[in-house]
Parts: structure tokens; sequence; C-alpha cells
């Protein structure tokens, strides 16, 4: 796998296009502004839903379920998610 590493600036779809495009993976932050949705889970199985997405992520309250690693250096805490996220 080849990856772009870019800026915080392009951490949007049309940057990650670009790249997918070009057969690459993007590394980069997410913009503040980034509307960010869990998949829908369907609570009655029994019934069929086209629902796509659910609800919003609040990049502030990531569940601890999705926490991968923590790791503190020189004061400073970094904390590693893993989820699956959807954009409209």
């Amino acid at each position: 796998m080849t990856y772009l590493l870019l800026d915080g600036h392009f951490g949007n779809n049309k940057a990650l296009q670009m790249t997918r495009q070009l057969n690459l993976h993007l590394i980069s932050k997410l913009r503040h502004d980034s509307a960010l949705y869990l998949p829908y889970e369907n609570t009655e199985p029994d019934k069929k839903c086209r629902r796509k997405y659910g609800y919003k992520l609040n990049i502030d309250r990531i569940p601890n379920t999705y926490l991968k690693t923590t790791k503190t250096e020189n004061g400073y805490k970094t904390n590693i998610y893993q989820i699956e996220i959807l954009h409209k």
C-alpha cells in the first residue's frame, strides 16, 4: 500500500476521492467541521430498513469501545481509535 500524507486542510471528501483515484490511501487530520455518522443499526431485524446513516459522531465523546491504544509521552496523551464512519 502507498500512502499520501496531507495537512488537515485536505481532510475532506474531494481530497479523499482524488487520492483513491490514484490508488493511494489518505492520511490526514479531520477538519473541525466534518460531519461524520455511525452506520445505522437496525433494532428490529424482522423489518427491512433502507437507512444508511445512524447517529452523528461527536468527536469529543467517542465511545471507549472503539479505543485501541493510549500512550503518554512528554505529558501528551494520544488515544488511537478504530471505527467505521460514514460521510454524507
